[in-house]
């Protein structure tokens, strides 16, 4: 398989909650396959890898899919570093806990 063209990185679209934006995503994706591009790259190494939980990637990557479909293709980056936001969001959980 070759792969040619252009494949930007797509950034996850966030809500102020920190719930992560689904319908922005998918319309990011959508205006750039609109727009001619040969693919997208989602979860690049902009933060996304390293703040969201595993279920979070795994619904990023669905969604990306989803409006893809036929039309273009789609290219997860692989992580390379822990979850961070996600520890420390256990961190500060547990700290907060009443001690036994």
């Amino acid at each position: 398989m070759t792969w040619t063209g252009v494949f930007p990185a797509v950034a996850t679209k966030m809500q102020a909650s920190e719930a992560i934006d689904i319908e922005a995503t998918q319309n990011s994706i959508d205006r750039l396959i609109e727009n001619g591009i040969s693919g997208v790259i989602v979860l690049p190494m902009l933060g996304e890898n390293a703040t969201l939980t595993q279920s979070e990637r795994d619904t990023v990557v669905r969604a990306a899919k989803e409006v893809v479909a036929s039309r273009s293709r789609c290219c997860r980056a692989f992580r390379s570093c822990p979850p961070t936001m996600h520890r420390l969001r256990l961190a500060t959980t547990r700290s907060l806990e009443p001690k036994a």
